[in-house]
């Protein structure tokens, strides 16, 4: 059975438009009906750019529609790990750290201060991290955040880096909740 036209388009159309240039399509649309202009000519204006039918365009725009609810729920679950790890790290400040030594996994979660599976007076539990969603979250702020370049995981974080100001920049960071591309991320 042969295809039809549109669907051998659709086929190769798909090796065409990355990700990033459907959600452009989608914005180009969404901003032209905010005009107030006229949805059939937009959809054939779009349609005549990309060089497809427009029942494909509209496939199209659907799909990045989806993209980008998932890039938002992405960013909205990199925000809140933020949060939590600045949390953890005021804890872990706020608690005499010793200087030279890195933090470790208390960072994803657990008891500060616990020695040999004794509890001091004094322990403090860690929030729990999704430890894959906070190494998404490294990759995206190792650019903007200098304490982060020579590492490849949170927990080995030095204590010397972990300051009042790292921690404010990190919940800054989450408050802004955009997290740009991330080659990591396979929702970015």
């Amino acid at each position: 059975m042969q295809p039809t036209k549109w669907d051998s388009k659709a086929k190769s159309l798909g090796k065409r438009l990355a990700k990033r240039e459907k959600l452009a399509l989608l914005q180009s649309y969404e901003t032209q009906m905010r005009q107030g202009q006229n949805r059939e000519k937009i959809l054939a204006e779009l349609a005549d750019n990309v060089g497809v039918g427009q029942r494909q365009i509209e496939r199209i725009l659907a799909q990045a529609a989806k993209y980008e609810h998932e890039i938002e729920n992405h960013f909205a679950e990199l925000s809140i790990t933020a949060l939590i790890l600045a949390s953890n790290f005021e804890s872990y400040l706020d608690n005499g750290t010793g200087s030279g030594s890195t933090i470790g996994d208390v960072v994803y979660g657990g008891w500060l201060n616990d020695i040999d599976g004794i509890l001091d007076a004094l322990s403090v539990e860690m929030h729990e991290v999704d430890k894959s969603v906070a190494l998404h979250l490294l990759c995206h702020l190792k650019e903007e955040f200098r304490e982060l370049t020579d590492i490849k995981d949170w927990a080995e974080l030095n204590n010397d880096k972990i300051t009042k100001d790292f921690v404010e920049r990190l919940r800054l960071r989450a408050y802004r909740g955009d997290f740009g591309k991330c080659p990591a991320c396979p929702n970015c």
